[in-house]
């Protein structure tokens, strides 16, 4: 899990993510992340779900799969 500085909210997250240059400290470890379609087109490193109207079954079972695994990161609350 990351946080970065605030930027203005107006600021896409794909930009703030290149700002910061998370996707070079990503490719530089050789650390794969998993992102939502927003992040499409940040580069290998970023891992984001197929897209398309005409999935084959091993795609929409990797959405699937995918789709479950950061819901339950999504759930965790940080404690203040």
């Amino acid at each position: 899990m990351w946080a970065s500085p605030a930027l203005p909210g107006s600021t896409h997250d794909l930009t703030a993510v290149r700002k910061h240059g998370m996707v070079d400290v990503l490719a530089a470890a050789d650390l794969k992340c998993r992102a939502d379609r927003a992040y499409q087109g940040a580069s290998r490193p970023v891992r984001v779900p197929f897209r398309g109207g005409r999935l084959n079954r091993w795609q929409r079972r990797y959405n699937s799969t995918r789709a479950k695994v950061r819901c339950v990161g999504e759930q965790l609350k940080l404690n203040s």
